[in-house]
């Protein structure tokens, strides 16, 4: 037959008897579980991302007011040509 599993056994024994575990089972519980892949399913440590400057992130709003205002200006100026606007004299 089937030997019953060790947390069976320690539940079976009457409540006044510990259990200690061997120095191996120790380490093993006390690690991180490891699969095939060698990997932990633990979720990793989380890594402090570098912030940005002051100046890089201006220097970023300004090009993209920079490219919104422009795209916004071609369209306007399409939209007045698609209208029979001629707004430039073209």
């Amino acid at each position: 037959m089937i030997d019953a599993p060790a947390w069976l056994k320690t539940r079976s024994q009457p409540p006044g008897e510990r259990v200690t575990l061997t120095p191996a089972d120790q380490a093993i519980l006390e690690s991180p579980p490891t699969y095939d892949e060698g990997g932990s399913l633990l979720p990793p440590e989380p890594v402090a991302l570098p912030q940005p400057s002051r100046t890089r992130r201006v220097l970023s709003l300004l090009l993209f007011t920079l490219i919104t205002c422009s795209a916004l200006a071609v369209l306007t100026l399409a939209g007045a040509r698609m209208l029979g606007h001629p707004t430039l004299g073209w």
